[in-house]
């Protein structure tokens, strides 16, 4: 396996970036009768990065693995969307219904959309408390909420509210995921308590984590999305590991809330730096933070040594690769490009993007140069499995992009909604009210909420 993190002047922002997401590109105009077909491979050789920083923008830029061969670039390859007053602390893609999630630390959660070249914001939702956690299911059609005061909420894409809990917990709720199967949602607590809920707001069990520290994110070992219609359903969580990071610095890698012999990990990271996700190959769990300081550590030591460690989902380290930038700690992480790429922010006020491949020399030199060809190689797999798998990345992905319009002709909602074989999933369209020439909906809250905050100030972004 092979890292290279790579140098580009370009790659800065003026402020800390808190959030990383990333989800690939499909093209700006679909045909709507007879829908859009591609290979999975090519798509995820474009992509939107998305970002959050202290001053209350979120960045979109386009991404791209081709370095060797000239492409068409969009028409514009960075977006600032306005709107938030404060940190935007999450970002979040939905990649099925090609929407855009974003959360700042006041509490304030405005859902985008982009239609002809702009963005604008779909659904809003304040409760005045700030969000502790925002995840989207991996079919896109639900999302989960988490509040500092212990409020539990899930809802649907559209805006409607499924159920809604206030735990009593001796302490506060501080990350939560899906299960691969999207039928139950763990939360993890300040106190090292994993709690279970099914997809209807039961509880069906608590688990008491032997932990110094609290559980600072989960996230299970499977693809962010399900983006074909055969996935639906057919995932249970046999075979995905949860990993769970505790705020000493340790990740415990469980099969199940009820794993009798779970694997603990001592990273050697500061607890409060660790940052975390699965690539979506599932057997690759890449962890960013700060290392532990040494005892008899120079003074002219940097005062940040970052690294990228990559463990299997049994525990065991596979590659560890230092962060050249050591100004700052790291504060997000996401992979992209299929896992051939990876996003870290750290050291500093930038992305810096790094090249993954796994194999021999000959990768390590495709990850040097840049070029597109550094793929990520598939696992080795037993000969059914893998004659099974060849399939499925050649099978091609039909995708169908509906627009619903209103009278004056200006689109309220769209998903890009994927089918095999020409059978199409139950489309869920999110509506909208318009008020002052914009669109408002209150997202899973009241609709007094959206419009007073549709009265205010408006929503911009960046035309430059």
């Amino acid at each position: 396996m092979h890292l290279h993190f790579e140098r580009n002047v370009n790659a800065k922002c003026d402020c800390t970036i808190l959030s990383l997401s990333w989800m690939g590109k499909v093209p700006d105009e679909l045909p709507e009768e007879e829908g859009w077909k591609l290979n999975r491979n090519n798509y995820y050789q474009e992509g939107w990065l998305a970002t959050g920083n202290v001053r209350g923008v979120v960045g979109v830029t386009f991404t791209s693995s081709h370095a060797r061969r000239p492409h068409e670039l969009p028409l514009r390859t960075n977006y600032n969307l306005r709107g938030h007053r404060s940190d935007v602390i999450l970002v979040k893609w939905n990649e099925p219904y090609q929407k855009l999630a974003s959360c700042d630390s006041s509490g304030v959660i405005f859902v985008w959309i982009k239609y002809e070249g702009r963005w604008s914001i779909e659904l809003i939702n304040d409760r005045s408390t700030p969000v502790t956690h925002f995840s989207w299911s991996h079919d896109g059609r639900m999302a989960l909420i988490c509040y500092q005061d212990g409020f539990v909420l899930v809802g649907s894409v559209a805006g409607q509210r499924y159920w809604s809990s206030m735990l009593s917990l001796d302490a506060r709720i501080t990350c939560g995921c899906w299960t691969p199967d999207d039928n139950q949602v763990y939360l993890g607590t300040a106190s090292a308590q994993l709690v279970v809920m099914d997809v209807h707001g039961a509880m069906v069990s608590q688990v008491q984590l032997v932990a110094e520290g609290g559980i600072t994110s989960m996230a299970w070992s499977c693809e962010k999305f399900k983006m074909e219609e055969g996935e639906e359903g057919s995932d249970n969580n046999g075979g995905h590991v949860l990993a769970v990071a505790l705020g000493n610095g340790e990740i415990v890698l469980l099969r199940g809330h009820d794993d009798v012999s779970p694997v603990r990990v001592r990273t050697g990271l500061r607890g409060n730096t660790l940052a975390m996700e699965w690539a979506n190959s599932r057997e690759l769990l890449a962890v960013a933070g700060t290392l532990l300081p040494e005892p008899n550590e120079p003074l002219d030591a940097p005062p940040y040594k970052n690294v990228v460690k990559f463990y299997s989902d049994t525990g065991a380290l596979i590659y560890t690769v230092p962060i050249p930038y050591t100004q700052a700690r790291v504060t997000a992480l996401t992979w992209g490009h299929a896992a051939r790429r990876l996003f870290v922010v750290g050291g500093g006020r930038g992305v810096h993007g790094a090249r993954v491949a796994r194999g021999g020399a000959a990768a390590a030199a495709g990850a040097r140069a840049g070029c597109a060809g550094a793929a990520t190689p598939a696992p080795r797999r037993a000969p059914a499995a893998a004659a099974a798998s060849a399939a499925r990345a050649h099978q091609p992905l039909r995708t169908y992009y509906t627009v619903q319009r209103a009278r004056n002709q200006r689109v309220t909602s769209f998903r890009v909604a994927a089918s095999v074989g020409g059978r199409t999933p139950p489309l869920h369209h999110a509506t909208a009210r318009r008020r002052g020439g914009r669109r408002v909906h209150a997202l899973l809250g009241t609709p007094r909420r959206a419009r007073a905050a549709a009265e205010g100030p408006s929503h911009q972004q960046d035309q430059t």
